[in-house]
């Protein structure tokens, strides 16, 4: 460590590694890009990934409560620590999503793909890039990575996971308006998650299905399915699902003039929301 200290102390004297912060948050900063790329790719593959780890795990010690996650999924991403590189490129990849910054979400997420994730894990990532893809409109985009989550999820029978990838490629049908195959897919989650005794996917599918037939007209077939998803979701206590059933009832019943009922399902959105 002496002879490191001393090495920068001269190169600092030369202009070549300047001191940015004195101790004791030691830091210098190369001066010029290319003296920093010639040294960084001067370094073996090995040590550059040792490096990249090494300095990952001292920014989780160091900020275990305000993890900067970008910074570790790039350091973690040039390193040989594959849960570690998998793990923070998802959760930039969640953060850029929450941010609508969709194009770096992306991009972290197909890297995470990249990284032979576990079977859950590159189920949830598919749904989450397709979700993107349905937001930003590239409908085909969105349906074959559903279809690749529901793939992975049927070939190992993970039928819960099965049941969430039917009702997205459900709802990526609703929003090209082909209504005939949304309620295909919706139907089977449905089933399935009936015979899984799945409340939740029950629950989610059943609004889902009401929201089909109100974009269709069919407003009392809507109401009937969609107070069905109401009960449904009070029952295991989903107070996001009941607000969201509960907003769409609220607009069925206006179209068939019941404005009575409009006003109840308002107020009982806003108390299910908790407001």
């Amino acid at each position: 460590m002496p002879q490191v200290k001393a090495d920068l102390d001269e190169l600092h004297t030369l202009d070549i590694t300047p001191q940015d912060t004195p101790e004791p948050e030691l830091a210098y900063l190369f001066k010029h890009i290319v003296t920093h790329e010639v040294t960084y790719e001067s370094l073996p593959f090995a040590t550059r990934a040792q490096l990249h780890e090494q300095l990952a795990r001292y920014l989780e010690a160091t900020y275990p409560n305000d993890l900067p996650i970008d910074v570790l999924a790039f350091h973690y991403s040039r390193s040989n620590n594959l849960t570690k590189k998998r793990e923070y490129l998802r959760k930039s990849g969640e953060a850029a999503q929450a941010a609508y910054s969709n194009i770096s979400a992306l991009e972290y997420y197909e890297q995470a793909l990249a990284c032979s994730p576990d079977l859950d894990e590159s189920i949830t990532l598919h749904l989450n890039s397709g979700s993107i893809y349905d937001l930003i409109g590239k409908r085909d985009e969105a349906k074959d990575h559903y279809q690749q989550a529901l793939q992975t999820a049927t070939d190992h029978h993970l039928m819960q996971r099965v049941v969430e990838c039917e009702i997205k490629l459900g709802n990526a049908w609703v929003l090209g308006s082909e209504y005939e195959l949304a309620l295909g897919w919706l139907e089977k989650a449905h089933a399935h998650a009936v015979q899984l005794n799945d409340t939740a996917g029950i629950c989610a599918a059943i609004c889902e299905i009401g929201i089909i037939h109100w974009r269709q007209a069919k407003f009392d077939a809507a109401a009937q399915y969609l107070q069905q998803g109401i009960d449904l979701a009070r029952q295991i206590k989903d107070k996001r699902k009941e607000a969201y059933a509960l907003s769409v009832i609220g607009q069925v019943k206006a179209q068939i003039g019941e404005f009575a009922e409009v006003a109840n399902s308002l107020k009982r959105r806003w108390r299910s929301a908790g407001k």
